[in-house]
């Protein structure tokens, strides 16, 4: 004995009638060159794919409005036979390109019937519904399916657009959650644009909660329209911190530049700023220091930091870089890591850093044959 499975039906039921509206939707934002090239309906989700040759966030959201509109409209879904002849005189019927249809054939049309329809088959009602050749399964009335959202679009290929779109619990799942990561960033930004011109402006802690935030705005669905601005909003505030960046790296630069032409002739300086802060990562990364080993410390928290440089015109057997770093850090404590040509220092005591540095000086300078 065989049975359907009433939920599953449901749902089926529900994805396909609001894959309809979303077609009809398209038509009216994206106009009548808009056609479809494939669907799926899925018990937890509809997928469809149409040709159009750019889609916006700002379109999207046009459609998700429209079905929105016809689902708080409560219109009715009517299921009407005809022949393929009667019903391929109806203006604004939608077909499927290439598809082979029965004769007869079924009418599913919204908000307006078949008999109304074929009154004036070449007249405007058509047009300004949902009426397509179907012989799926379908609700009786829009309102059963509740909310609906685009949680995606992509590209497909060229001119082929793919939507999926939740309806249901799984909409308003979709719509709470993008409210929340709305608000979040909506939040965050004003923040970053209220304080990003104070001098202890934390460039690292906010581009880490840009980050962090843009990571949870993508990781699950919400409004594709919504995910385009959230992405947009972040940008501009990403944007403003490296703007500061860029500003903080060029005083640092200037700094150490200063800083190291008022020092005595020296082999392999090791300098202690303080005022550089996390500077210090920048002032030395930035400089084009040529033949010049330099160990640049500071201060951030509380603890020692720095980087050390050795140019590859001196060459490791020489002097090595991490090697220059540990002497360093064996006095003052903390972790030395290889960042690309530079060695980081980080979370080390300030205690001995006067001595530390004197030691590691002289370290270099005998290991370079300077003394």
């Amino acid at each position: 004995m065989l049975c359907v499975c009433q939920d599953r039906r449901r749902q089926l039921m529900t994805n396909h009638t609001a894959t309809h509206l979303l077609n009809f939707a398209l038509r009216d934002v994206l106009g009548e060159g808009t056609e479809q090239q494939g669907s799926l309906v899925a018990p937890e989700s509809l997928r469809f794919d149409f040709s159009v040759k750019t889609l916006t966030g700002k379109q999207l959201r046009f459609c998700e409005e429209i079905v929105r509109g016809l689902i708080t409209a409560n219109e009715t879904v009517f299921t009407e036979e005809c022949s393929l002849d009667v019903a391929g005189k109806i203006n604004g019927l939608r077909l499927l390109p290439g598809a082979a249809y029965p004769n007869p054939v079924r009418v599913v049309s919204v908000g307006v019937g078949l008999d109304q329809l074929l009154t004036d088959p070449s007249g405007p009602a058509g047009t300004t519904a949902s009426v397509e050749l179907c012989g799926g399964t379908h609700l009786h009335n829009t309102g059963s399916i509740g909310a609906f959202v685009v949680v995606a679009g992509r590209v497909m290929g060229k001119a082929v657009r793919r939507v999926t779109a939740l309806t249901g619990q799984a909409a308003v799942d979709a719509l709470s959650r993008g409210e929340i990561l709305e608000h979040q960033t909506v939040e965050l930004c004003a923040e970053v644009d209220s304080i990003k011109n104070q001098p202890d402006f934390d460039c690292s802690a906010y581009s880490s909660k840009v980050s962090a935030l843009k990571e949870e705005v993508v990781a699950l669905p919400i409004s594709a329209a919504l995910l385009e601005e959230l992405e947009d909003k972040l940008k501009v505030s990403r944007k403003a911190i490296e703007k500061i960046i860029r500003a903080r790296q060029k005083k640092a630069l200037v700094l150490v530049r200063k800083k190291l032409k008022s020092l005595p002739a020296s082999a392999a300086p090791v300098v202690f700023m303080p005022e550089l802060g996390e500077l210090v990562y920048h002032g030395l990364a930035s400089l084009k220091y040529g033949e010049l080993p330099v160990i640049l410390l500071s201060e951030i928290e509380g603890k020692l930091c720095g980087m050390a440089f050795v140019p590859e015109v001196i060459g490791t057997e020489r002097l090595n870089a991490f090697e220059w770093a540990t002497k360093l850090q064996g006095m003052v404590g903390g972790q030395c890591k290889t960042v690309e040509n530079l060695v980081a220092i980080t979370g080390a005591s300030l205690d001995q850093v006067e001595t530390a540095a004197a030691q590691a000086q002289a370290f270099a300078v005998q290991k370079l044959g300077m003394d």
